[in-house]
């Protein structure tokens, strides 16, 4: 792709997402955490 310049056929979404949780980070934006985006963060910073 990157040599011919041509799109993808298709749209191609990503299986899994990967993140980490910063909680300082967003106790100061003010961003409400669920348990879930919680559970499933790889890591978590505090």
């Amino acid at each position: 792709m990157l040599r011919s310049g041509a799109p993808l056929a298709q749209n191609i979404t990503p299986r899994r997402m990967v993140y980490s949780v910063n909680r300082s980070a967003a106790r100061y934006f003010r961003l409400a955490l669920t348990e879930r985006l919680a559970r499933e963060a790889r890591q978590i910073f505090e």
